[in-house]
């Protein structure tokens, strides 16, 4: 170089070009430590042996601090014991089978026991009352006489109308059997006893101290049967019926009283009846004496309903029934001069019926 001249550095500019390409080959590879040929023959001592282990762990304390939900072969059995094993949960997080953490169960324990009396423990609170399906029904006003078998007999049979609130109305149905006794004039011309049938209909909706009024309607037929001998030509004795029958609808006032499990039923009626009586003369049919009269009746009675469940059950009654009727036969027809009496008069009625209230 020549003195005075200013001197260019070029080596500079061309490691930079280079750097790109020597960076894609990456580092030179380093050579092999050289190895003495005497320490070749000779076997590693046991220091050396420890100090050339690997500093992780063994295979199986590898494979035991490695996770368990690793997908593949390819997991690093390296990695640190932080990130095999699963964190701990905050604090406040249950854990499935951690007693510690486990919820409490969601069964119920066993029932307190309460304190007895005397033993120094303080007084829990009182139980609450048991309350009646007629809990409405303990104002004075609205309980029947012996509230108590009537309440007993509702709640326990389904016989509500028993203890009803007399504001309430009841009705009932019932169909009667009849048993009936002509007194008066009737035992003139035929045996005393009877039978029929009948229906009646009640409903009682406007209280009354502790009962109830309302209206009733009797309808039914009773008939009296006897047996007429009658001889013919040939000495043989042939037998005919008489038949006495009235056919009565009755309407009128009535009251109906619960009184325990049962309930007491005071009613009258007025209305119609319609009677006759057929009496066989001779064998001849076409001789009978036959009498048909409608007349106004009186009915008045007392009766026994008996709920036995649901509202279904018994009625027991009684009852004394008047015909005014003017008509007259006589009391022998073969006689026609004879004493003569009113067959169509009084009878004393029992009924036994199936009733139902509503």
């Amino acid at each position: 170089m020549l003195p005075g001249a200013r001197s260019r550095s070029y080596g500079r500019p061309v490691l930079l070009a280079l750097a790109p390409a020597l960076c894609l080959l990456g580092p030179a590879a380093e050579p092999p430590p050289a190895t003495d040929p005497a320490s070749a023959t000779q076997p590693p001592s046991a220091d050396a042996a420890d100090a050339s282990a690997p500093a992780s762990a063994p295979d199986d304390a590898a494979d035991a601090s490695a996770p368990a939900s690793a997908p593949d072969d390819t997991a690093d059995a390296s990695a640190p014991a932080s990130e095999a094993s699963p964190a701990p949960p905050p604090p406040g997080i249950p854990v499935e089978g951690d007693p510690t953490t486990s919820p409490p169960s969601s069964q119920p324990g066993p029932a307190p026991t309460q304190p007895r009396p005397g033993d120094g423990s303080p007084p829990g609170p009182e139980p609450a009352p048991e309350q009646d399906e007629d809990y409405e029904l303990r104002a004075p006003r609205d309980l029947p006489y012996a509230p108590t078998p009537a309440r007993k007999s509702a709640l326990h049979r389904g016989n509500e109308a028993l203890v009803r609130p007399f504001r309430k109305p009841v009705f009932s149905a019932a169909a009667a059997f009849r048993f009936g006794a002509l007194v008066g004039g009737g035992l003139d011309v035929m045996q005393p006893y009877g039978f029929g049938f009948g229906a009646q209909i009640r409903a009682h909706f406007a209280p009354v101290n502790r009962a109830r009024f309302g209206l009733e309607l009797h309808a039914g037929h009773t008939r009296w049967s006897q047996s007429e001998a009658f001889e013919t030509f040939e000495g043989a004795t042939i037998s005919r019926t008489s038949l006495l029958g009235t056919t009565d609808v009755a309407a009128g006032p009535s009251f109906e009283v619960p009184i325990g499990p049962v309930f007491v039923q005071i009613g009258g009626s007025a209305g119609m009846a319609v009677s006759s009586l057929r009496r066989p003369q001779s064998l001849d049919a076409e001789q009978d004496e036959l009498d048909t009269a409608i007349n106004f009746a009186l009915r008045g009675g007392l009766g026994l309903g008996i709920p036995i469940y649901g509202g279904h059950g018994l009625s027991l009654s009684s009852s004394f029934v008047h015909v005014f009727s003017p008509r007259e036969v006589a009391i022998d027809p073969a006689v026609a001069e004879g004493d003569r009496t009113r067959p169509f008069g009084s009878s004393i009625e029992a009924a036994a019926a199936y009733m139902i209230w509503f």
